[in-house]
């Protein structure tokens, strides 16, 4: 997180995407002013649904960000 730490400055970065976030590294985002929002790639089959609903699911935590 040091890297990250030295390029936020400038970046301002606000937002990371995830498949699937660490809660250890999640929370170090959190402490330097980084959300995490997760994009499940819909690898493998999902629990429930199908494809287009884990997409349909990716575009609303995305909509959260653009304000959509």
């Amino acid at each position: 997180m040091l890297g990250l730490r030295s390029i936020l400055p400038d970046d301002a970065a606000e937002w990371m995407l995830w498949d699937t976030p660490l809660t250890a590294n999640a929370q170090q985002l959190r402490e330097l002013g980084v959300e995490s929002v997760v994009f499940d790639q819909c690898g493998n089959g999902p629990a429930s649904g199908d494809y287009l609903s884990v997409m349909c699911d990716n575009v609303a935590r995305l909509e959260v960000i653009f304000g959509g």
